[in-house]
């Protein structure tokens, strides 16, 4: 992953270790095709993907957990985010709150968070 000093993210490395060799997905689902997306197509309603993606999840454990602390890590640990930037955040679901309140703990100066949905139009 290739940051600028503007926290701009110019790009994504992507691996094509996803392409496993001998996967089809042709008629694989009462005679209907499947798709995928780097091998975890999370919002699909069928998925199709290798055992070693696949973890037990406590049923206790609310998923929007999940989605919130993913992001959260990514502007804290991953970005770090610098004291005193801007940051913006594109889509104000469970992962872009997650986004925000990362580069919050980080000290980012103004957080603008950007979503189609007016409901999560709030200070």
């Amino acid at each position: 992953m290739h940051i600028r000093n503007d926290n701009f993210m110019l790009e994504i490395p992507i691996s094509l270790e996803w392409l496993v060799d001998g996967w089809d997905f042709k008629n694989i689902h009462k005679g209907r095709d499947l798709y995928h997306f780097i091998t975890c197509s999370t919002m699909s309603k069928y998925m199709v993907i290798d055992a070693n993606y696949v973890v037990k999840v406590d049923p206790t454990i609310p998923l929007a957990s999940c989605g919130f602390s993913t992001c959260f890590k990514v502007a804290w640990k991953e970005f770090q985010v610098p004291k005193g930037s801007s940051v913006v955040v594109f889509g104000l679901g469970v992962v872009g709150l997650g986004a925000t309140n990362g580069a919050r703990i980080q000290r980012a100066t103004k957080i603008i968070g950007i979503d189609m949905n007016p409901e999560k139009k709030e200070k």
